[in-house]
């Protein structure tokens, strides 16, 4: 009798701190207290369930938000929302200056001042705009944008399904129905409480909504995203509810979890100094397309007078597409494609058609006063015949059968599975480009040479007493042409084409802002 009494007492005990009895005792501790708060007309404990007046509180909320649910979807994704949210704290000089930073005044401003004032300018507006940006404008920008972002998400619950288990006949965004709420069992809405909380949670009901309701009227062209008013009466039903803790309380017990508690949702976005950094990347862009397209037009410009067709191709593997190959795998690829095109179009359907034979009837036909001044034409002429083979054979090699396409071929196809051919790819593409630019340059500065000795011969053409050739009057007589107006279009051509060639051949030098 005696153990038997001892073991009751042990049994008493044990009960005492079993955690499966102590959180019985909670959850019956959670009932008494959802049954005593102001909102217990929510949840009823007893059955465990969720009462139509949840609903209507829900119904409000759902009523209230359904234009604000329309009207921000896909908000949280748009940049001009955030543009607006730092605009908004902007001071007026500070938006005068950001207004020029864009594609559209560079050209404006281009069209009537050197490129490298337009870049001054722009610079000193992006300053302008920089130094409003310090601790205060950025914490009350992103914390605006936070608020909207809260906003939205409180706006995107879904209200209309979790309304419909309470009334299956409700129509979706049609308020003139009158709902016919009904209880439901709390199991199946917890999830969707547990949800509300965390998202609701994100909202402050006491900090000043007025700067984010403004930003989102922008947003939307002067309409209201949802009624001043009708959001100070939501904010403080929300209040309301919070502190009361129905909700929470009510999850609690629904789960048989008196320990959860919502994690809020809160956004934390930084949005300022994105803006800032957008704003600067606007302007280079601008510049960077301005400065390129000012480029193209001037490389289309010279091509077109020298070839007719700006379009003009000529090199068969040295080109965009086969380098393409290359950089689609993260090579460099062909760095001078459009130079070494033009190179080959030049001196394959103008030197050697056009300039050729005016330059050896010069060479020799012509009588010259010394034979030191025809030996530097005659000199650069051959070796720009000469640079027109070795261009020839740069192309060839890199052909199916060429020295380096065989073995360009080979290791870029190998690339994937041996990335020793790495070292082998970059190496190959380095030599090739480095033959391809010694032949731009080799060739440029011989026809500069050929050129600066024509205008030499166009000056001495008209005096009576030459300093460099005697006899031309018998050079007319051999001449298919002019010789005169022959000199002035051969040297004209040249020249053009030499500005072309440094144009395409090199980075251009484009004045942006830091």
């Amino acid at each position: 009798m005696a153990f038997r009494f001892l073991e009751k007492i042990f049994s008493f005990f044990f009960k005492l701190r079993d955690p499966e009895s102590e959180k019985k005792k909670i959850i019956r501790l959670l009932a008494k207290e959802i049954s005593g708060n102001r909102h217990s007309r929510f949840y009823k404990p007893k059955s465990d369930l969720i009462e139509p007046n949840l609903a209507k509180f829900f119904y409000d909320m759902y009523k209230t938000l359904s234009n604000a649910r329309m009207f921000l979807q896909g908000a949280s994704q748009s940049a001009r929302l955030k543009e607006i949210a730092v605009e908004t704290f902007l001071d007026i000089k500070y938006l005068d200056a950001r207004q020029r930073l864009n594609a559209e005044f560079v050209a404006q401003r281009a069209q009537t001042m050197p490129i490298t004032e337009v870049s001054r300018l722009l610079q000193e507006d992006l300053t302008i705009v920089s130094t409003a940006f310090d601790g205060t404008l950025i914490a009350d920008a992103d914390e605006c944008y936070n608020q909207i972002l809260a906003l939205i998400q409180l706006a995107s619950f879904d209200y209309f399904s979790f309304l419909k288990k309470f009334d299956s006949n409700i129509l979706e965004n049609n308020f003139n129905y009158l709902p016919r709420f009904v209880p439901v069992r709390g199991q199946y809405l917890c999830d969707e409480l547990k949800n509300f909380l965390e998202i609701s949670y994100a909202i402050d009901p006491d900090d000043n909504w007025e700067m984010p309701l403004q930003v989102l009227k922008l947003h939307k062209n002067g309409m209201d995203v949802i009624v001043p008013e009708e959001w100070k009466r939501l904010l403080a039903q929300l209040k309301e509810i919070r502190k009361s803790e129905i909700l929470e309380l009510s999850v609690q017990h629904i789960d048989k979890n008196p320990n959860w508690q919502p994690t809020p949702k809160e956004p934390d976005a930084h949005i300022a100094q994105q803006y800032l950094e957008d704003r600067r990347s606007e302007v280079r862009n601008a510049m960077d397309g301005f400065v390129s397209s000012q480029t193209n037009a001037q490389i289309n410009r010279l091509a077109t007078a020298i070839f007719g067709d700006p379009n003009i191709k000529k090199i068969l593997y040295y080109t965009d597409v086969q380098s393409a190959l290359f950089v689609k795998q993260n090579f460099e690829g062909f760095t001078y494609t459009a130079a070494i095109n033009y190179l080959q179009a030049f001196l394959s359907e103008i030197f050697k058609k056009d300039i050729q034979a005016f330059c050896e009837l010069l060479i020799i036909q012509g009588q010259w006063t010394s034979i030191d001044l025809s030996q530097e034409l005659s000199s650069k002429y051959h070796q720009v015949m000469n640079l027109c083979e070795q261009l020839n054979a740069f192309d060839e090699s890199l052909s199916d059968e060429g020295e380096y396409g065989s073995r360009l071929t080979a290791a870029i196809m190998k690339v994937g599975r041996d990335k020793s051919q790495v070292r082998h790819i970059t190496s190959m593409l380095q030599e090739v480009n480095a033959q391809a630019l010694d032949l731009i340059n080799a060739t440029a500065q011989a026809l500069i040479v050929i050129c600066k000795n024509l205008k030499n011969i166009y000056d001495d053409y008209p005096k009576d007493s030459h300093d460099f050739i005697l006899n031309w009057r018998e050079l007319e007589t051999l001449s298919n042409a002019p010789l005169f107006q022959q000199i002035a279009d051969t040297y004209k051509r040249i020249y053009i084409f030499i500005q072309l060639l440094q144009i395409v051949s090199k980075p251009a030098e484009k004045p942006m802002p830091g």
